[in-house]
């Protein structure tokens, strides 16, 4: 038995060498905002949209398999997004900032959101050779608040079979009457890449008035016959979750988009969209790929 074993040691020493080579290498990477290694100190009173730049932890050698959110005050927290640019911009907090004209959207977190997990061999594109991250926190004016809040990126050494990326819907042109009650802000637009653009994930997004949003589906054209995408009725502000779609939904050249979002308005004043709390948003945060299907440069919102 001995002599057996013996025999077969070099054998077994070869296979755990193998299945030991074959484990992929993983990482993850928090980006959290701060200055000098401290929470950030929340400005009192009004609301603030600090601005961080940060160096991007992958490069394109890496699968990007998700992201979720890092929340420390939620009290203080009202929503954050993560951008792509090529913007020359020193690394650090930068302040507030209007954002580069160039930027992309990464990621999106409003309260109840708990980030995107990809499939297999699908990769989140965040940054480009050259590029660098840029994240605007949206912050209530709470008082004492100091803040450590961010986003996670986990990836795998290798580059994907598929990138995937944030391909908007909605539309900032619109005003809610006063006194309205389920009032409908409409947008419409085509599917205008080259090939078919399959649908992993949704995250509608409204403020206070929202009531109701859906995305639809119209196969072919604007009278053809519409799919759900995703609906979120009623709409809960305090929770606002990135919506896996079980199964992905493929939408093809030429369909057309149709984004709903329902409001109601009991002010007095007209309500136009804006990032302030007060004002409304109308948007749906849909993950897609092949986000390769876009330009580097070109402008990744239905319009």
């Amino acid at each position: 038995m001995r002599d057996v074993l013996t025999r077969a040691l070099p054998q077994l020493i070869g296979l755990l060498a193998a299945a030991c080579a074959a484990e992929p290498v993983t990482r993850c990477e928090d980006l959290t905002v701060g200055e000098g290694g401290a929470p950030w100190a929340v400005s009192a009173g009004d609301d603030s949209y600090p601005c961080f730049v940060l160096a991007a932890p992958f490069d394109e050698a890496w699968t990007i398999e998700g992201w979720e959110p890092i929340v420390d005050d939620a009290l203080a927290l009202h929503h954050f997004v993560v951008y792509r640019t090529s913007a020359e911009l020193p690394i650090g907090p930068i302040g507030e900032c209007t954002i580069p004209e160039d930027a992309t959207i990464v990621a999106a977190w409003s309260p109840g959101n708990d980030g995107v997990q990809l499939p297999d061999g699908v990769g989140l594109e965040i940054a480009l050779p050259g590029e660098q991250l840029l994240l605007q926190m949206h912050y209530l004016g709470v008082d004492d608040a100091r803040d450590a809040s961010g986003v996670r990126f986990c990836a795998t050494e290798g580059a994907p079979a598929i990138r995937a990326g944030t391909f908007t819907l909605g539309t900032a042109a619109f005003e809610i009457p006063p006194r309205a009650r389920g009032h409908e802000v409409l947008h419409r637009c085509e599917q205008r890449r080259d090939v078919p653009l399959t649908v992993l994930a949704a995250a509608p997004h409204m403020h206070r008035l929202g009531r109701s949003l859906e995305s639809r589906v119209r196969r072919g054209g604007p009278d053809g016959p519409a799919e759900t995408l995703i609906r979120e009725d009623p709409f809960d502000y305090d929770r606002q979750v990135t919506r896996v779609l079980d199964p992905p939904v493929v939408i093809h050249p030429g369909d057309v988009l149709e984004t709903s979002c329902v409001y109601d308005n009991p002010s007095a004043e007209t309500v136009r969209y804006g990032i302030e709390v007060e004002d409304e948003m109308c948007f749906d945060y849909l993950t897609v790929f092949p986000i390769d299907a876009f330009d580097a440069a070109a402008v990744r919102f239905c319009y």
